[in-house]
């Protein structure tokens, strides 16, 4: 897309698809600071897979998995010189036996 908001290309998946797109789920986008990538949290496979971090060219292409943590991993940031990616890691909770739900 230009600075104006014109000529907008879609970046991931093909047209007349239904989300997600390409079987990958993409989130909370955050452009680097230059401006040739974005990091986005990434949910590859669907369903009960967690919430990665990923990262691709502006144009679309280089899409790549950074985060393999099996834990909800959200809202990434670039640092301000582009070299560096910081985001939430959500621990998984376990299971509280003695939980009723609220009830």
């Amino acid at each position: 897309m230009n600075p104006d908001g014109r000529d907008l290309h879609q970046l991931t998946g093909g047209k007349n698809s239904s989300p997600p797109f390409d079987g990958i789920e993409e989130r909370s986008p955050d452009w680097s600071p230059d401006g040739t990538r974005l990091a986005f949290s990434c949910r590859i496979g669907g369903g009960g897979n967690p919430l990665e971090i990923c990262v691709m060219n502006a144009d679309g292409t280089g899409e790549t998995q950074l985060t393999h943590n099996g834990k909800p991993s959200l809202s990434p940031s670039w640092s301000p010189d582009g070299k560096q990616i910081v985001y939430q890691l959500v621990p998984r909770r376990k299971p509280d036996p003695t939980d009723e739900g609220g009830r």
